[in-house]
């Protein structure tokens, strides 16, 4: 039982990271200035998203600390996108929307 759980929980984060992977690359990069170096940057801010949406609304998570800041979100994502930084202002403004 628990197994076709965790199952059915993976296949939902896989949707959830594929979709929100499509959005930022295909939509997001054709109409704001092609913010990502690759596809792999544009997937790796997806499920930070996802990761950073978990942390400040989840609370059934086990906290072990204070749900994370915009500067540690920001630190997180040093040079993935193609060996360079994010656009600083785009990741406070994700992270003010998701907050």
């Amino acid at each position: 039982m628990e197994d076709r759980f965790l199952n059915s929980h993976c296949e939902n984060l896989k949707f959830y990271v594929v979709s929100y992977y499509l959005m930022f690359f295909i939509i997001f990069q054709k109409l704001n200035g092609e913010p990502f170096a690759d596809a792999d940057a544009a997937f790796t801010l997806a499920y930070a998203v996802i990761m950073l949406n978990v942390d400040q609304h989840n609370y059934n998570v086990k906290r072990q600390n204070n749900p994370m800041t915009a500067d540690e979100f920001k630190r997180n994502l040093k040079k993935v996108n193609g060996g360079q930084d994010f656009d600083q202002e785009l990741l406070d403004d994700i992270y003010s929307g998701i907050k």
